[in-house]
């Protein structure tokens, strides 16, 4: 998930993306075009926005995946490929048992961001469950 985006650099600091200007940072905003793009339109919102390529109406901030706050997912204790990965500023993705995919201020990169800080418990992953109806 998201991997297809590794070294683009639509999700970088200076890239203008519709609600996301530039300069500001858009990790949320790779984070939510790859579940769109896997099928999931309502993790992230209801309805489609043109001004951000069509994601969903609402765009979630990395403090509000940190919290917990996204619909559909759950807090997870063992990392797996496909969970979110979150540290309160930076929101990415998953990818491997120590790899994570997200966009960086040059683009889309995976590396160990999110298994590599030195305080890993302000880091927190959160699994995809679904959402109620």
């Amino acid at each position: 998930m998201g991997r297809f985006q590794i070294g683009s650099e639509n999700y970088n600091y200076r890239a203008a993306l519709g609600k996301w200007k530039n300069p500001s940072w858009k990790c949320n905003a790779f984070v939510i075009r790859a579940f769109n793009h896997n099928g999931i339109p309502e993790t992230i919102g209801e309805k489609a926005n043109p001004e951000t390529w069509g994601l969903t109406g609402r765009a979630y901030l990395a403090r509000e995946f940190y919290n917990g706050e996204v619909p559909g997912f759950e807090l997870a204790d063992t990392p797996l490929p496909g969970d979110i990965c979150a540290d309160g500023s930076h929101v990415g993705i998953v990818s491997s048992r120590n790899t994570t995919i997200s966009a960086t201020e040059t683009g889309v990169v995976e590396n160990d961001w999110g298994f590599r800080l030195k305080d890993k418990k302000k880091i927190r992953f959160f699994r995809y469950k679904g959402t109620k109806k």
